[in-house]
């Protein structure tokens, strides 16, 4: 598909796999067609900024995927896959009245990209208490839970329960967090 678009692309290339999972509405719902493409807009805008090539596709009515690839073949610093999606999952939870997850897979190469499906699906299914935030599938491998790397809905309960001098409240909640 990539090479039809006209991109140069090889099975060796450096690439990963993003999915969004919508979780729930805070308020009334939007149209399917207006939250598919904001988040799209979004997620695609802050990887093309970021200088990676993206390529979105439908997986279910609450799920998109995103096909992530090194337009030099390689990505020069694979830890910083994360960054852009922290910034979109940022303006997502200040711009829309919901909570997602985002699943996401290693940097493999693309000839490799289709054994990445059943992490991604696997972590899905597990977030059986729909928690939203950034996830890392990696781990599931080892057999370890996944590691989250931003839940921005707790940080603003969290600020919101200070701002009601709930400090205590915070403490403790924050001390399960960490444990």
């Amino acid at each position: 598909v990539l090479r039809r678009m006209g991109q140069h692309v090889n099975p060796a290339d450096d690439c990963f796999t993003i999915w969004g999972h919508l979780l729930r509405w805070h308020s009334e719902p939007w149209s399917n067609t207006e939250w598919v493409y904001t988040l799209n807009n979004i997620i695609t805008e802050v990887y093309e900024t970021s200088n990676y090539g993206i390529l979105s596709f439908t997986i279910d009515y609450t799920t998109i995927g995103w096909f992530v690839y090194a337009l030099s073949g390689s990505f020069s610093n694979p830890n910083d896959i994360v960054t852009p999606l922290s910034h979109a999952y940022s303006v997502l939870s200040d711009h829309m009245p919901s909570d997602f997850a985002f699943y996401l897979s290693p940097v493999v190469s693309i000839n490799e990209l289709n054994e990445q499906a059943e992490g991604l699906l696997s972590a899905k299914q597990n977030n059986v208490l729909q928690t939203s935030g950034i996830f890392n599938t990696l781990s599931l491998a080892a057999g370890n839970s996944i590691p989250r790397y931003a839940d921005n809905a707790q940080l603003r309960r969290w600020e919101t329960l200070l701002t009601q001098n709930e400090g205590g409240t915070v403490y403790d909640e924050i001390n399960r967090f960490f444990a």
